[in-house]
Protein backbone atom coordinates (compact mmCIF):
# COMPACT_ATOMS: atom_id res chain seq x y z
CA UNK A 1 0.00 0.00 0.00
CA UNK A 2 1.83 3.46 -1.02
CA UNK A 3 5.27 3.96 -2.15
CA UNK A 4 8.04 3.19 -0.15
CA UNK A 5 10.46 6.14 0.78
CA UNK A 6 14.07 6.25 2.29
CA UNK A 7 13.97 7.99 5.93
CA UNK A 8 17.56 10.38 5.21
CA UNK A 9 19.72 10.46 8.25
CA UNK A 10 22.21 12.59 9.57
CA UNK A 11 25.62 11.24 11.63
CA UNK A 12 26.12 12.48 15.07
CA UNK A 13 29.35 14.21 13.47
CA UNK A 14 27.64 15.65 11.05
CA UNK A 15 24.78 16.83 13.30
CA UNK A 16 27.97 18.36 15.00
CA UNK A 17 29.76 20.21 11.97
CA UNK A 18 26.51 21.95 11.00
CA UNK A 19 26.11 23.00 15.09
CA UNK A 20 29.32 24.50 15.19
CA UNK A 21 28.86 26.35 11.75
CA UNK A 22 25.39 27.37 12.60
CA UNK A 23 27.13 28.61 16.14
CA UNK A 24 29.97 30.07 14.75
CA UNK A 25 27.86 32.39 12.37
CA UNK A 26 25.18 33.64 14.81
CA UNK A 27 28.47 34.50 17.38
CA UNK A 28 29.49 36.61 14.21
CA UNK A 29 26.00 37.94 13.56
CA UNK A 30 26.05 39.00 17.03
CA UNK A 31 29.15 40.73 17.13
CA UNK A 32 28.34 42.74 13.94
CA UNK A 33 25.28 44.06 16.26
CA UNK A 34 26.94 44.86 18.97
CA UNK A 35 29.39 46.92 16.82
CA UNK A 36 26.78 48.59 14.75
CA UNK A 37 24.93 49.81 18.24
CA UNK A 38 27.68 51.62 19.48
CA UNK A 39 29.70 52.52 16.28
CA UNK A 40 29.36 56.35 15.94
CA UNK A 41 26.41 57.69 13.25
CA UNK A 42 26.63 60.61 10.95
CA UNK A 43 22.97 61.12 11.03
CA UNK A 44 19.55 59.79 13.99
CA UNK A 45 18.17 58.19 10.81
CA UNK A 46 18.37 57.99 7.19
CA UNK A 47 15.33 59.98 6.45
CA UNK A 48 14.32 61.75 3.30
CA UNK A 49 16.86 64.87 3.97
CA UNK A 50 19.58 62.53 4.78
CA UNK A 51 19.09 61.00 1.37
CA UNK A 52 18.87 64.67 -0.59
CA UNK A 53 22.01 65.72 1.40
CA UNK A 54 23.80 62.63 0.01
CA UNK A 55 22.20 63.10 -3.28
CA UNK A 56 23.61 67.02 -3.48
CA UNK A 57 27.12 65.88 -2.48
CA UNK A 58 27.15 63.08 -5.04
CA UNK A 59 25.62 65.27 -7.71
CA UNK A 60 28.90 65.91 -9.67
CA UNK A 61 29.28 62.06 -10.23
CA UNK A 62 25.44 61.76 -11.04
CA UNK A 63 24.24 64.59 -12.50
CA UNK A 64 20.19 64.63 -13.08
CA UNK A 65 19.72 63.31 -16.65
CA UNK A 66 17.40 60.93 -18.10
CA UNK A 67 18.12 57.57 -18.72
CA UNK A 68 16.26 54.23 -20.32
CA UNK A 69 19.49 51.81 -19.57
CA UNK A 70 20.37 52.21 -15.81
CA UNK A 71 23.11 49.85 -16.26
CA UNK A 72 24.87 51.90 -18.46
CA UNK A 73 25.52 54.78 -15.90
CA UNK A 74 28.76 52.65 -14.12
CA UNK A 75 29.91 55.65 -11.96
CA UNK A 76 27.67 54.25 -9.00
CA UNK A 77 29.32 50.70 -9.16
CA UNK A 78 32.68 52.73 -8.39
CA UNK A 79 31.04 55.41 -5.39
CA UNK A 80 32.09 54.60 -1.74
CA UNK A 81 29.02 53.15 0.50
CA UNK A 82 30.38 54.87 3.70
CA UNK A 83 30.54 57.88 4.89
CA UNK A 84 33.90 59.31 6.02
CA UNK A 85 35.86 62.76 7.16
CA UNK A 86 37.21 64.48 3.78
CA UNK A 87 39.65 66.66 6.53
CA UNK A 88 42.67 65.25 8.03
CA UNK A 89 42.47 64.18 12.14
CA UNK A 90 44.65 67.28 12.89
CA UNK A 91 42.21 70.00 11.16
CA UNK A 92 39.12 70.91 12.72
CA UNK A 93 36.17 70.43 12.27
CA UNK A 94 35.50 68.18 10.35
CA UNK A 95 33.63 67.45 7.03
CA UNK A 96 31.41 64.22 6.09
CA UNK A 97 31.73 63.13 2.85
CA UNK A 98 30.94 60.08 1.39
CA UNK A 99 34.26 57.60 1.15
CA UNK A 100 35.90 60.14 3.14
CA UNK A 101 39.42 58.90 3.85
CA UNK A 102 39.25 59.25 8.12
CA UNK A 103 36.46 57.12 9.98
CA UNK A 104 34.53 59.10 11.63
CA UNK A 105 34.58 59.45 15.34
CA UNK A 106 32.01 60.12 17.77
CA UNK A 107 33.73 63.54 19.83
CA UNK A 108 34.90 64.88 17.02
CA UNK A 109 33.17 68.55 16.03
CA UNK A 110 31.71 68.35 12.42
CA UNK A 111 30.52 71.21 10.02
CA UNK A 112 26.62 71.08 10.83
CA UNK A 113 23.51 73.38 9.70
CA UNK A 114 23.66 74.52 13.42
CA UNK A 115 27.28 75.25 13.61
CA UNK A 116 27.97 76.96 10.47
CA UNK A 117 27.23 80.54 11.84
CA UNK A 118 29.66 79.36 14.59
CA UNK A 119 32.90 79.01 12.48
Amino acid sequence: MGEDTKIPTISTAGIAVVSIVLATYLAALFALAIYATYAPRWTDQLDSFAMIRIGSALAHDVPLLASSYTKEISVLDTLPGVMGDAVAEDEAPGKLWPGGSTPLRAKRAYYSYTKLREW
